[in-house]
């Protein structure tokens, strides 16, 4: 809902500057009217890279083994795709881990009770593959899920 609210924002502010642009060429000043026309121009393209900024962008996430004996240490391979020519100049990901379970080599933010938000901030270029290894210390017993994604 955030982002539909964001988007209206970026065409509400294209309007006021066509509007600038209009009241430009109106009073006859084409340093008003370009001004405006530079400025609906630039939100407009805003509103379109906000739009399809997540197209064609995938987080994969796989576990080195389904089971575990309490105190073993798995592997945790992260993989972010950018399969898409349009740039992302940063990028935060932040994926649900039970906070019962240790994790070792990323950043680890306590959410609530039971979940904390393993956080990634990254820029990724056109068509670039991030992958990183996290290691998961399951010092507790139980049947822990992770996800979603956000």
């Amino acid at each position: 809902m955030r982002k539909v609210r964001d988007l209206d924002r970026e065409v509400g502010a294209a309007y006021l500057w066509l509007a600038g642009a209009a009241f430009g060429w109106w009073i006859g000043s084409a340093p008003v009217a370009m001004i405006g026309l530079l400025g609906a121009v630039a939100s407009a393209v805003l509103y379109l890279w906000q739009k399809s900024c997540l197209t064609g962008v995938t987080y994969r996430r796989h576990l080195s083994q389904s089971r575990a004996m309490f105190g073993e240490r798995l592997g945790l391979e992260i993989e972010i795709v950018n399969d898409k020519l349009l740039p992302l100049s940063w990028l935060r990901v932040e994926d649900d881990v039970p906070s019962l379970l240790g994790i070792e080599g990323g950043d680890v933010v306590a959410n609530h009770s039971f979940v904390d938000s393993l956080v990634q901030v990254l820029p990724m270029l056109p068509y670039q593959r991030m992958r990183s290894r996290v290691t998961v210390v399951a010092g507790h017993r139980g049947e822990f899920f992770f996800g979603p994604v956000k």
